[in-house]
Parts: C-alpha cells; sequence; structure tokens
C-alpha cells in the first residue's frame, strides 16, 4: 500500500519473497468466541479461503501490514475488512453481529451518516482511550466502549475494545 498525490512523482518500497511460513487463521464469535465459518480474501493470496473456524496457511514472510476481506456464511455477522501483519504466525478474525451493532447504536443514540463507516477494535490493554487523531474535535459521543463480553463500558478496559460510528470514508 503506498500514498500518492496526484501528478507528484511517489517513491515507494516494494518487498517480496518467495519464503512462506506456516500461519493460522482464525475466524470466531467476537463475543462468545465459537468458530464460524466464512470466506477470507487474504491480501497475500492469488485466491479467498473457505474457512470453517481454523485454517493453516502459507504467507509470505515479510514484516508489513495487509488487508483481508472476511465475508460470513452466517447472514447475522456484518461483513469486515481486518488489517493485518503477514509476519505473523496467527491471524484472527473475530466477527461482529450486525444485532449487536444495532444495539449498540439503539441504547446510545447514535444515528447513521451517509458516506461513513463503523470501526470496531479489541484491546488487550487496561485504560486505553480512542481518538481519530486525523479529525479534529470528532465527536466522542460517536465513540462506544464494551467490556469483554460485549456489554457497554464508560471507558476503556482490559479484554473489551471500542466501536467508533460515522468514521468518514477514507
Amino acid at each position: 500500500n503506498a500514498v500518492v498525490d496526484e501528478e507528484t512523482v511517489s517513491i515507494a518500497v516494494l518487498r517480496s519473497t518467495m519464503m512462506l511460513e506456516q500461519t493460522s487463521l482464525k475466524v470466531f464469535d467476537a463475543f462468545s468466541g465459537q468458530p464460524a465459518m466464512a470466506q477470507v480474501e487474504i491480501q497475500s493470496l492469488p485466491t479467498a479461503l473457505d474457512i470453517d473456524g481454523y485454517a493453516e496457511v502459507r504467507l509470505p514472510s515479510v514484516d508489513r501490514l495487509s488487508f483481508a476481506k472476511v465475508h460470513p456464511k452466517d447472514p447475522g455477522f456484518s461483513d469486515s475488512l481486518h488489517l493485518y501483519e503477514d509476519s505473523e504466525d496467527s491471524i484472527h478474525f473475530p466477527l461482529i453481529r450486525q444485532a449487536w451493532i444495532r444495539h449498540l447504536m439503539g441504547t446510545m443514540k447514535i444515528n447513521t451518516l451517509p458516506d461513513t463507516g463503523v470501526v470496531v477494535g479489541f484491546m488487550p490493554s487496561d485504560h486505553f482511550q480512542v481518538y481519530l487523531g486525523h479529525i479534529a474535535n470528532f465527536p466522542v459521543d460517536q465513540i462506544v466502549y464494551f467490556d469483554g463480553q460485549g456489554n457497554i463500558s464508560e471507558k476503556g478496559v482490559r479484554g473489551g475494545g471500542f466501536v467508533i460510528f460515522n468514521v468518514p470514508a477514507g
């Protein structure tokens, strides 16, 4: 992935390798931990994978961030885009239920704005705070924290995470 400006010469570092490393992939319900089925398109692979909870693949041994598109077989889960590190020996794809997102929106009285998206993150650490550094004065009422069971929390807690609603496209 390279960021370029229009009508400007840009420099990009391209990394490639023939070395492949064994990597385990896990697809599961984010809160129950139950394995789930999904089609996963991994940027480092030429074809999509059908994964039933767990799979082993060989990925390039390169230190870089890549993207994976996850399309759950259960329509109750949301499609998602995941960022992953190619050199990791294990990549997790937690699935989020659409009903849970709607529940958060209803409870917190959040409306969906056009041309925006939702970002969900999981944090293993205590006392974290989330903000969008590239957007000055992003409304804090669009950020919801949750605990490890998916219940709304006043702040970031160990094993929980966050949801940022109405994130502008791009």
